[in-house]
């Protein structure tokens, strides 16, 4: 394969990748759904790892207190 000579190769069209996405969302449904969800989730507690671990710890604490009390 000679690159020198092949054409350039072009973006996709924006219409044409949205159209592509939309068809592998609706081909991978629930788990695809599931996964965004996941990504989500991720997006909005990896910047906040420390205090979420913190909170975490505070939740398991207070309800290893209410069980043995």
């Amino acid at each position: 394969m000679n690159t020198l000579n092949s054409p350039p190769v072009l973006p996709p069209e924006p219409l044409s990748l949205g159209e592509h996405m939309q068809r592998c969302a609706h081909e991978s449904g629930a788990l695809h759904r599931l996964r965004c969800a996941v990504e989500a989730i991720d997006a909005f507690l990896a910047p906040r790892f420390v205090t979420t671990m913190a909170l975490t710890l505070v939740v398991l604490v207070g309800a290893t207190l209410a069980v043995t009390l």
